[in-house]
């Protein structure tokens, strides 16, 4: 099976580290992309508050870097894709897996054991698509179904999503969608039902892009909400809002660097 093709961003201060780290990335996957390398946690912080974040599909990180714990900067962060943790130390397992962490390396490690933990990564999405039983659609069937479904779409936004659900294929339209969440890589979005599906693109800023920005709004790195959807609405902390929607128990947080725009795109 050929591999997902790879960009991936490196955290880590230690340039012998980070230098083996990449030849065993590009190893795995000779067309692998390094989107940066940061060494601190001021770069990591300064990196995600860009405006137009780099696609990235996996992280690489460090624990302890020059000015800090890596996690002093996560914790404050939407991040966008899975983290595997590389360190000398085996104490810190229950902080790297509250941090979307899908592997733990301990230096030094061989490039069997890198190789092993990207292959469990694989496995793992795997398993959630058998879960979720989705699949995205192939370029013919997508065109057939699609021809069988009277249109009226506005020009310029996306309208609606043909998913593979079991044996057939489900029409998924826009307006139903009450939200769309990165969760481990993989974008779900969930329907007026309450029900999660899985879609074919990987890149939360680009689909936010393609979608009617009169409805829909990136609340932060992970999570798009549409307005139809909103309950309420209730300020935590000094600079996020809690979003509550239809059909969710639990709100999701605006962040800082996006909660002065949601309350513009809210009184527009």
């Amino acid at each position: 099976m050929q591999k997902e093709l790879l960009k991936v961003l490196l955290i880590e201060d230690e340039p012998l580290a980070a230098e083996k780290l990449a030849g065993f990335i590009q190893r795995y996957q000779p067309a692998a992309e390094i989107v940066a390398v940061l060494t601190s946690v001021a770069e990591v912080l300064a990196f995600f508050e860009q405006d137009e974040l780099p696609l990235l599909q996996l992280i690489f990180a460090d624990i302890e870097l020059r000015d800090g714990a890596v996690f002093k900067a996560l914790a404050q962060l939407d991040l966008p894709c899975p983290v595997i943790f590389t360190t000398s130390y085996d104490s810190y397992g229950v902080q790297a897996f509250s941090h979307q962490a899908v592997g733990y390396l301990l230096k030094p490690f061989t490039y069997k054991v890198f190789s092993d933990t990207m292959e469990k990564l694989t496995q793992l999405k795997n398993k959630l698509l058998a879960q979720a039983d989705i699949a995205p659609a192939s370029a013919a069937t997508t065109l057939a179904a699609a021809q069988s479904v009277p249109t009226t779409p506005q020009p310029g936004y996306r309208q609606r999503f043909l998913l593979k659900q079991g044996q057939g294929l489900q029409l998924l339209e826009a307006a139903n969608i009450s939200c769309i969440r990165a969760v481990k890589g993989i974008l779900l979005a969930q329907d007026e039902k309450g029900q999660s599906l899985m879609l074919s693109e990987n890149n939360v800023q680009q689909l936010a892009e393609s979608l009617d920005p009169s409805r829909f709004f990136q609340l932060n790195r992970s999570d798009i909400i549409q307005i139809n959807f909103i309950e309420r609405l209730e300020p935590y902390g000094k600079e996020n809002l809690a979003v509550y929607l239809r059909g969710q128990t639990e709100p999701l947080l605006s962040s800082k660097t996006r909660t002065a725009l949601l309350r513009k795109w809210l009184n527009s």
